[in-house]
């Protein structure tokens, strides 16, 4: 805090700048922008751990098993011999 102090007020008012709102500019229905950007809508009676584990198949193998879909084998080079 010794850093602004020494910088004065003026330099603490400039770094921050709160905007108040009136209640009645949002209705009720509208979701915040952090809320709308950063997380999905919840859907009724499903937490999100629910919500993924009803949309999995039964017969695929649980995340973390089986054969992992990224990994991709490399195309051989063109010229380049297989056997030495």
């Amino acid at each position: 805090m010794r850093v602004l102090d020494s910088y004065g007020d003026d330099y603490r008012d400039s770094q921050f700048t709160i905007v108040l709102e009136d209640d009645g500019s949002q209705g009720t229905d509208v979701p915040t922008p952090g809320n709308a950007e950063n997380e999905p809508p919840e859907k009724e009676g499903l937490s999100p751990s629910q919500r993924t584990t009803a949309t999995l198949d039964p017969t695929s193998p649980a995340p973390g098993e089986g054969p992992s879909g990224r990994k991709r084998r490399r195309a051989p080079r063109v010229g380049a011999s297989l056997t030495p």
